[in-house]
């Protein structure tokens, strides 16, 4: 979707509120002064400083190797992110059972289960053969691949699925095994590198919650991710981070530039955040004592991870938080913006 209409989508076209031209940065308060407990969260490469009560509720991650989802602690009705307990492998192996014969009419069978042995990473995959259901004799070949890397001392562990587009491949490709096999060994790899490490900490790579991280001295060649904290009440905040590959610069600016100019009938400001340019708008919310705000980076470059396109928006009550009286909606959302920040060595290895 063209970076425009994702912001227009999310936000809608009720803005109003910060005088044009004004310097965010003099603006903000420093909310740490205020009688209010903050932690600080990870998301990615980077870190936010939030009210104790904002806790990550979501997490999703997408590489074009492999991707991963993870969610809150207390959140069990889902089919993948982290696992608990006892029968988590269990519980793993009757999800791919249960796709694997979802649809009577492709004939699937299993093709990998490496799910014995000492090794934490488990894996699993099924070949589906899709002709009868697709009435085409040349559908393409279609491996589905499953992965799981434990944590026995945590007695947890995290489901992982294959990249978009990995074991695909087409009906009159005579190399196609042989081709999985290297797609596999590469997303095996990629697996590997998701470590238990409690929050905080320094470690290199994409920070997935309080106790994960996708460890990495090279970043991949392109990143996604988008995560959301919520206080369980009516403030939210969700941060969306999306690199492009080579040669999107026109793509970029064209889609920062329509934003802007479609959102140029209402107030806004320009304002850095985590040592990047960008826009932000505020608007009054639904509620009472609510205020809605999206901020959008504009030095976007392509193929670039320090410089991929980051989105955050919310929904910020002040009502949730008495500590806060006397600050508006517009003065609490400057100072969480401010305490959006790299994380230590959130950018190491990244060399553009």
């Amino acid at each position: 979707m063209p970076i425009w209409k994702h912001i227009i989508n999310r936000f809608g076209l009720c803005l109003l509120l910060i005088t044009p031209g004004v310097n965010a940065m003099s603006s903000k308060p420093d909310l740490n002064t205020l009688e209010l407990s903050f932690r600080q969260n990870c998301a990615g490469r980077y870190q936010l400083e939030l009210p104790a009560d904002m806790q990550q509720v979501v997490g999703s991650f997408g590489l074009p190797e492999i991707g991963f989802n993870v969610y809150a602690p207390d959140s069990n009705n889902h089919d993948d992110g982290v696992f608990r307990g006892d029968n988590r492998l269990a519980r793993w192996l009757s999800y791919i059972e249960a796709k694997r014969t979802e649809r009577k009419s492709i004939k699937a069978h299993y093709v990998l289960q490496d799910t014995k042995g000492d090794s934490p990473l488990k894996t699993v995959v099924y070949y589906a053969d899709n002709r009868e259901v697709m009435v085409d004799k040349n559908a393409m070949h279609d491996y589905n691949s499953f992965f799981f890397k434990d944590f026995p001392q945590q007695h947890m562990g995290l489901t992982m699925s294959p990249g978009l587009g990995r074991g695909m491949f087409e009906r009159s490709d005579s190399q196609y095994k042989q081709k999985f096999s290297q797609q596999l060994k590469v997303m095996q790899g990629k697996a590997e590198q998701v470590h238990y490490a409690a929050w905080p900490h320094t470690r290199l790579g994409l920070c997935l919650d309080d106790e994960l991280v996708f460890e990495q001295a090279q970043p991949s060649s392109r990143e996604a991710y988008l995560v959301k904290f919520y206080n369980g009440k009516n403030t939210r905040m969700n941060i969306d981070v999306t690199s492009y590959g080579k040669n999107s610069d026109d793509y970029i600016a064209k889609g920062i530039k329509e934003a802007s100019g479609l959102l140029s009938f209402f107030a806004s400001t320009n304002m850095k955040v985590a040592g990047r340019e960008g826009k932000l708008f505020i608007s009054d919310g639904d509620r009472p004592g609510s205020s809605d705000f999206r901020w959008f980076s504009t030095d976007t470059k392509s193929d670039s991870i320090r410089f991929a396109h980051i989105e955050i928006d919310g929904d910020v009550n002040i009502n949730d938080y008495p500590e806060l009286k006397g600050l508006n909606g517009t003065e609490v959302v400057y100072g969480f913006l401010k305490g959006v920040t790299i994380r230590p060595n959130g950018m190491m290895g990244v060399t553009k």
